[in-house]
């Protein structure tokens, strides 16, 4: 009989199918095509801008993989996480996507409908910048909330949404890390730009981009009060 066992100190590559288990193999998989791929432009740029922003504001400066983990926090919904992971990679189908297509017609999806067709519709944009009176709305409900306990509300940054899940809050006194406080921040900036993005495709997409179309103060602010509640509904359970 043939003897199929390799030298005693041969290093034999791969991992023994009788330990193997399916998530073992689904995770070996992605990192063997991870370190195949080479990084995306703009997906470093966003690692770097929100690894920046977070040290600037918090003084801690995270890795590469601290960052994609924060965009997995259990305090995240499964939607936000999509939206997050999707965001850091620039994943989301709008601005530099459409301006790339030869046909006018999909170009000019790229622009903004509320603030002129000579502005790009960037996410940074859409969360940040745009005239929407609901995006306004939202950022202007997570504010208040966080004031009523904490009077320091740091301004708000494209690179900082996508790293508030490596924000930490801490104790000016002691420097010591305020857990409610810190789920409760990253909660808000989270779910906040979450739903900012929501109400942009419904109106450019169920809505058509009706120029009448407005969702109402009281919708936004009760979806906005909703969004939280399933986040805390969903850490307590």
């Amino acid at each position: 009989m043939t003897d199929l066992r390799g030298p005693r100190n041969f290093d034999e590559p791969g991992i023994p199918l009788a330990g193997l288990t399916q998530q073992l193999a689904t995770r070996h998989i992605r990192e063997t095509k991870a370190a195949r791929t080479p990084p995306r432009r703009m997906t470093t740029t966003n690692l770097d801008r929100a690894r920046e922003s977070v040290a600037e504001t918090h003084a801690k400066k995270a890795t590469d993989h601290a960052l994609w983990q924060s965009t997995q926090r259990p305090e995240f919904s499964r939607e936000v996480r999509v939206f997050l992971w999707r965001s850091m990679h620039e994943g989301h189908k709008i601005g530099e996507y459409w301006a790339r297509m030869d046909n006018p017609t999909y170009q000019n999806r790229g622009y903004c409908t509320i603030c002129g067709h000579n502005v790009p519709e960037t996410l940074e944009h859409i969360l940040l910048e745009c005239a929407d009176p609901a995006r306004e709305q939202i950022w202007g409900l997570a504010e208040d909330l966080w004031r009523h306990k904490h009077p320091k509300w740091h301004p708000l940054s494209y690179s900082l949404i996508l790293g508030c899940g490596q924000v930490t809050i801490r104790d000016p006194q002691t420097h010591r890390k305020l857990a409610g406080a810190t789920r409760l921040y990253r909660m808000l900036l989270s779910e906040s730009a979450y739903l900012i993005w929501k109400i942009r495709c419904v109106r450019r997409i169920d809505h058509s981009d009706d120029p009448d179309w407005r969702p109402h103060r009281e919708y936004v602010h009760n979806e906005w009060y909703l969004c939280l509640y399933f986040c805390t509904f969903n850490i307590s359970h």
